[in-house]
């Protein structure tokens, strides 16, 4: 297989985007051009389809809406076409048309007169070490670079491959608060195609600063759990847009695995946005409580995590979590069995879990949330363990086990008046 590596160099060319007002038109019908959120409509004073044309060209030119100020309308002389042109060559936009007639009016296109082209786009054949968009025969490589990749993000064909270096500097993707102060409509991540996905993602390896803004959408198209994604590294901070934001977000996925031993890193971070692994395994490489950092969505689908450093945020189901060392907190869903050999699990879903082993050096607690919490079915407390409840969110009943120790070999803060039954 071939290696394509990420030049980013194509010259930059401004969008051109055509419609065409035709047909019938009768008082009082309308035509809309849609740029994202915001649109333009102008009602028409008779059936001249010039007349139309040039009232769109004004109330486009004239609006204050940032979405549209980007872009510049025009019209042929004495003619039916409005042509919109990027203001700046390589920003990407979109922009739709739609009317309201009475009789057979119609506002034809987005025709293509000119595509948009630049070093920032990912289907711009020129911007690859092979003069070609990337096949699904192709190893990826971006590397030794600070070219943003912001547009072409949805891919026709997925590469064998995809290996993203440590001293690649730029953004994959947009922010979904575009820097004119709107929410950004453009696709905002690389979207792998749904057949041929590439089976090996490599984020962050080698030496370097790290991206801040890596977005991926992995689809659905790999056989289920051979995709297998490694995050070596990001960048240290998060973007100044993106403050409050992992580095790193993925969606989609068949049920692969996620290995992450450096890095920011988010699983179906938004609303409405999904990723499913068979396998999470958290990690590090010299600092064991904070070198990793992962969040995950309500919308995740985890089936089992290995956790031997790092941070996790849970807002999802999760069936098994096995964790080593650090912090986990599960803010929401519910958790089946929890194996804490070290490291603190705090529980702050209301979610009742199915058992959790404390073993010596892992503590349990509620104390974030003073909610009322589901009782796990089981309980089970090794020598050195510790379980934190002292404001009672949960009503235990007879599922705190200690197994080859007595209530001295542990810490129980489950408050006052209390219970407790020997067996």
């Amino acid at each position: 297989m071939s290696v394509n590596h990420w030049m980013g160099d194509a010259d930059e060319v401004a969008q051109v985007h055509t419609f065409t007002v035709q047909d019938t038109w009768a008082a009082a019908d309308t035509a809309t051009l849609t740029c994202g959120r915001k649109s333009i409509t102008y009602t028409s004073t008779g059936s001249a389809t010039a007349a139309i044309a040039a009232g769109l060209v004004s109330a486009w030119n004239a609006s204050e809406e940032p979405e549209l100020t980007e872009v510049t309308a025009s019209s042929t002389s004495g003619g039916s076409v409005v042509s919109l042109t990027a203001d700046t060559a390589g920003l990407s936009f979109v922009v739709s048309a739609s009317e309201n007639t009475a009789g057979d009016g119609t506002v034809s296109g987005p025709s293509t007169g000119t595509a948009n082209s630049g070093p920032n786009c990912w289907n711009v054949a020129s911007n690859w070490s092979l003069g070609t968009v990337p096949t699904s025969t192709d190893n990826v490589r971006i590397e030794d670079s600070d070219v943003d990749i912001l547009y072409g993000l949805t891919l026709s064909c997925a590469p064998a491959t995809i290996d993203l270096r440590k001293s690649y500097t730029g953004n994959l993707g947009l922010a979904r608060t575009n820097t004119g102060g709107y929410v950004e409509y453009r696709e905002t991540e690389l979207t792998l195609a749904s057949t041929g996905n590439a089976t090996t993602i490599d984020i962050g390896k080698g030496d370097g600063d790290g991206a801040s803004r890596i977005r991926l959408d992995l689809g659905n198209g790999v056989t289920s759990g051979t995709q297998v994604v490694n995050v070596h590294g990001t960048a240290a901070t998060r973007t100044s847009g993106d403050y409050d934001v992992p580095c790193v977000l993925i969606n989609g996925s068949t049920g692969g695995e996620l290995n992450i031993n450096k890095g920011d890193v988010g699983l179906a971070f938004y609303g409405g946005d999904t990723a499913t692994f068979s396998t999470v395994r958290i990690g590090y490489i010299s600092n064991k409580t904070s070198d990793a950092r992962l969040s995950c969505g309500s919308d995740a689908t985890l089936t089992t995590i290995y956790k031997t450093g790092g941070q996790l945020e849970v807002r999802s189901n999760v069936t098994t979590l096995t964790q080593h060392v650090g912090r986990t907190r599960v803010q929401a869903g519910t958790l089946g069995t929890a194996n804490v050999i070290g490291g603190t699990l705090n529980l702050n879903s209301t979610g009742a879990p199915t058992t959790i082993n404390l073993y010596p050096n892992g503590t349990l607690d509620y104390r974030e949330n003073g909610q009322s919490k589901g009782a796990p079915t089981d309980v089970n407390m090794y020598q050195g363990a510790a379980l934190h409840d002292p404001a009672k969110t949960v009503t235990w009943n007879a599922n705190i086990n200690l197994i080859g120790c007595g209530n001295t070999d542990v810490t129980l803060d489950v408050g006052k008046d209390i219970t407790i039954s020997a067996t």
